[in-house]
């Protein structure tokens, strides 16, 4: 390629060197400007000298990278290093499992020097007092001793035992009869000379009636100017309501008690949509003007006048009691 360049460069060099011939030489021939026709074309001239060589050219930018050649063979192993410094020595292992007892004991080992005596302990804590020996036997008596001086006289001593008595003496002369003492007043016998009562229980009785009769206890009354004591005792309750009451009351016959006035009890309770309050309630009272003979006494469960309908129980998870007792009348 640089060859190719240098010859051209030749070329030019001997045309334009010709061209200046020529014009030199028809400005000596004709000064006032003429013109002659074109000579025919010379011949090309002898190649020139080779020129100089050029300056080196500026790098060119750097090529894309070529890919990845195939990877070589595997080279020979290399020899052995030499042996490295020792490592610190690890933390002891845990301890392993004892081993199982060998089949046979081995034979008994040669017996050890003595050691050297310990030194005396301290002395103990006195031991307790042992216990009272055996008496011993009777010495021999020995010789009567001298009379000793009198004592002076002791002080007078509690009074001896009673005497048996003595021989019983004549009966005495009959005394004369004395005055009449005054009448004593009449007694009457009471109408109640003995207690005359009854208890009916039930166990868990759990009942959720909420209107009518819950248990009763028949009676039988001795007497007709007597009174009925009666008493309940068991677990009421009422449920999930706000502003709600209960009535229990007790009933003779059917009927509630006149003389002197019913006798009931009530369970109010202002807030308890959440709450279901179980708790032992006693209703006690008496009651008079009940004929004698056969007496049904009963127990029920009803609304309370004006705060309409609400959930009851009566006598969950407890024992209940109906108690009847006759007693005397009360006084005036």
């Amino acid at each position: 390629m640089l060859s190719l360049l240098m010859l051209l460069l030749a070329i030019m060099t001997t045309v334009m060197a010709t061209g200046d011939n020529e014009q030199s030489a028809q400005t000596t021939q004709c000064p006032s400007l003429c013109y002659g026709s074109p000579g025919a074309p010379g011949r090309d001239g002898a190649p020139g000298a080779p020129g100089n060589d050029g300056r080196d050219g500026s790098d060119g930018s750097p090529g894309t990278p070529g890919r990845d050649g195939a990877p070589g063979a595997p080279g020979n192993d290399g020899r052995d290093g030499s042996d490295g410094s020792p490592g610190t020595p690890g933390r002891d292992g845990a301890p392993g499992a004892p081993g199982n007892d060998g089949r046979n004991d081995g034979p008994d080992g040669s017996d050890g020097s003595p050691g050297t005596p310990g030194r005396d302990g301290a002395p103990g804590a006195p031991g307790y007092d042992g216990r009272d020996g055996s008496d011993g036997y009777d010495g021999a008596k020995g010789d009567k001793g001298d009379r000793g001086l009198q004592g002076k006289t002791g002080s007078q001593g509690p009074p001896g035992d009673k005497g048996p008595g003595g021989v019983k003496g004549e009966e005495g002369a009959k005394g004369e009869t004395g005055a009449q003492g005054p009448s004593g007043q009449n007694c009457e016998l009471g109408p109640m000379p003995f207690k005359n009562w009854k208890e009916c229980a039930w166990d868990n009785l759990d009942d959720q009636k909420d209107s009518g009769l819950i248990k009763g206890c028949s009676f039988t009354k001795i007497f007709s100017d007597t009174s009925l004591h009666v008493y309940w005792t068991g677990t009421l309750r009422i449920y999930k309501c706000n502003r709600c009451c209960k009535r229990w009351y007790f009933t003779f016959n059917g009927n509630e008690c006149s003389g002197p006035l019913p006798i009931d009890g009530v369970v109010y309770m202002q807030t308890g949509r959440d709450k279901d309050l179980l708790r032992v309630r006693h209703i006690e009272g008496h009651c008079n003007n009940i004929p004698k003979g056969k007496v049904f006494v009963g127990f029920w469960i009803g609304n309370c006048p004006g705060y309409g309908y609400a959930d009851g129980n009566t006598g969950w998870n407890s024992v209940s009691r109906i108690f009847v007792e006759e007693v005397p009348k009360p006084q005036d």
